[in-house]
């Protein structure tokens, strides 16, 4: 089986969740055994780091480019010219599209499939700009594809409710999860205890309920700091919120950097918390449970799925919900260790074997 993957990830992402994704499920069904396939990614221009670290894994057609501001239109008009001019000459029987575009840029013969991540910009519109135009592409790239892979049971759920897809079109793969990243030697274990958060905090990340659900309980905030990594410093009108809910402002941090940093912080939080409205999956899940931490995490979406009985659950929508949750996962040691062991087990469920057995499945599928 001949199978392409295209450029769009590539050209618009030095580091993401959606590129390193595609590396590594391209890097794993090279190394799926008993199944003749070549595989390429055709990324003539890319910026992107893991793209870049990955070369001499995968069959690469590309260049890599420094990130230059405001030059995505013209890397992309390049990438689409010279990947429809070379398609034109090999052909494969499959092309995963790593993004979504509005129209077929290829016309190449091959099966079109496309990975449906989450449906956030169609379920929150109002957390996005009006200028943002991802929903009307990815609608269009949907329609326009063979099949669809979906990352989680409930974003095909959502997928079908919102776009109305045939469920024959669709397969639901899980992503995997890399083995856990040594520890940064420059790492220096905080002196107080603390509760972790990891990514942005923008809207329906529910920062601000996790925030006024740590300053509510004078226990949490008194024995705890609160580790925010990643995400950028925090904004006036964070830094503002902070200050109207009367928290110590020192015992709030914004954390920067790489996976060694972060997995440092893993190993060293009391609990890791995910207050999100809504994820296609979660990663940062998997990621706690490979380092034994104790989790608390929201009841929606795709999160119970994905966390399985490895984390405490709690209604997002409710700050008293949280807050008990976080009590628990804190403060009680019986449930804080019955919720590690199930993470040991849970994670086994997640591998990047699995997951590219399971899209060569799909793929297969598409082409019946």
């Amino acid at each position: 089986m001949k199978i392409l993957f295209d450029h769009q990830i590539f050209s618009n992402q030095t580091y993401g969740g959606i590129s390193r994704y595609i590396v590594e499920l391209a890097k794993s069904i090279t190394n799926i055994s008993n199944s003749p396939k070549d595989i390429c990614i055709m990324a003539p221009l890319y910026r992107n780091i893991y793209l870049s670290k990955s070369k001499d894994k995968i069959n690469t057609f590309g260049l890599h480019i420094p990130d230059i501001p405001k030059t995505g239109r013209i890397i992309n008009y390049v990438n689409n010219s010279i990947s429809k001019r070379l398609l034109t000459k090999n052909k494969y029987e499959i092309i995963h599209e790593t993004y979504y575009s509005e129209k077929d840029n290829y016309n190449n013969k091959g099966r079109l499939v496309l990975t449906v991540h989450d449906m956030i910009h169609e379920l929150f519109p109002q957390h996005f700009s009006s200028n943002d135009i991802t929903r009307q592409k990815k609608e269009l790239a949907i329609k326009r594809a063979d099949h669809i892979i979906c990352i989680s049971e409930s974003t095909k759920t959502d997928l079908i409710k919102l776009l109305r897809i045939d469920e024959k079109k669709i397969s639901v793969v899980h992503h995997g999860i890399a083995p856990p990243v040594t520890a940064s030697d420059s790492f220096a274990k905080p002196i107080k205890p603390f509760i972790l958060y990891v990514g942005q905090r923008n809207g329906y990340k529910n920062f601000s309920g996790l925030i006024l659900a740590y300053s509510m309980s004078k226990k949490i905030h008194d024995n705890y700091d609160l580790v925010c990594f990643g995400g950028g410093k925090f904004s006036n009108t964070e830094l503002n919120y902070f200050n109207f809910l009367k928290l110590n402002i020192s015992k709030i941090h914004q954390i920067t950097g790489d996976d060694s940093i972060l997995s440092s912080y893993y190993r060293y939080a009391d609990a890791f918390v995910y207050p999100s409205l809504y994820e296609g999956f979660g990663i940062p899940l998997l990621e706690a449970m490979s380092y034994n931490c104790p989790i608390a995490c929201s009841n929606t979406s795709s999160i119970p799925e994905i966390a399985g009985d490895a984390a405490v659950l709690f209604n997002p929508n409710s700050v008293n919900s949280l807050s008990d949750s976080l009590h628990e996962i804190l403060f009680n040691s019986v449930i804080r260790k019955r919720i590690v062991e199930n993470g040991r087990l849970q994670i086994k469920k997640y591998s990047w074997e699995r997951c590219a057995d399971n899209t060569y499945k799909a793929y297969q599928k598409s082409i019946e």
